[in-house]
């Protein structure tokens, strides 16, 4: 599926636009920031769940456990290639590209039992063709579960398309003007801080 999935970023004319939970797929984050790099006014979007923000420490530790595990793996292809495939977080690789991300976060602290998660899958090119399913943008997709991918094409479902791009463009602007007032009863407030809070888009 991730060879598919390349091949429609590749295709890109005018926009990418990507909608998914988390963003730890190798072959799709490197064919993102390999399209960013050649046409830099390519419109590319990204949105996430909050869980897959990473500071650039954290980004440093995770290039250098990579590196280890190479180092170890030797002249071994298939070592190489499971060190490759290790869960990765790419937002902070996207964001140091250029490429806008949002990521929604509505807590202070991830937990299942309260996260109103992000949890789209989906990828929109040229506003013209949508590439959906249950398959997240990760290894563990590709090689550990049992995933699917539908592409719309718009020559002949124009109006589906259409609204998976209003459902982004939604998306793009969750709890606009929110952050301000949960930032001052955070910081000026008495009482108790909000551990869950009304969901919001946020920049990295």
């Amino acid at each position: 599926m991730a060879n598919r999935l390349v091949e429609l970023i590749q295709s890109a004319q005018t926009s990418i636009y990507v909608a998914s939970g988390h963003l730890r797929s190798r072959p799709v984050s490197e064919a993102l920031l390999a399209a960013k790099q050649a046409n830099p006014d390519l419109d590319i979007k990204i949105y996430l769940d909050g869980q897959e923000f990473i500071a650039e420490s954290t980004a440093a530790i995770q290039e250098r456990d990579l590196q280890s595990c190479l180092d170890r793996a030797g002249t071994s292809i298939s070592k190489q290639e499971d060190c490759m495939d290790r869960g990765f977080y790419f937002s902070y690789a996207m964001q140091e590209a250029g490429i806008p991300l949002k990521f929604k976060y509505y807590s202070y602290r991830w937990h299942y039992s309260y996260a109103a998660q992000m949890h789209h899958k989906y990828i929109i090119v040229d506003g013209k063709t949508v590439a959906m399913g249950s398959y997240n943008l990760s290894d563990n997709a590709e090689h550990n579960t049992m995933e699917n991918v539908a592409i719309i094409d718009g020559s002949g479902y124009q109006n589906i398309v259409d609204q998976y791009v209003a459902n982004f463009d939604s998306m793009w602007n969750t709890g606009e003007g929110l952050y301000e007032p949960l930032m001052d009863r955070i910081q000026n407030g008495t009482g108790s801080v909000p551990i869950v809070f009304d969901s919001m888009a946020l920049t990295c």
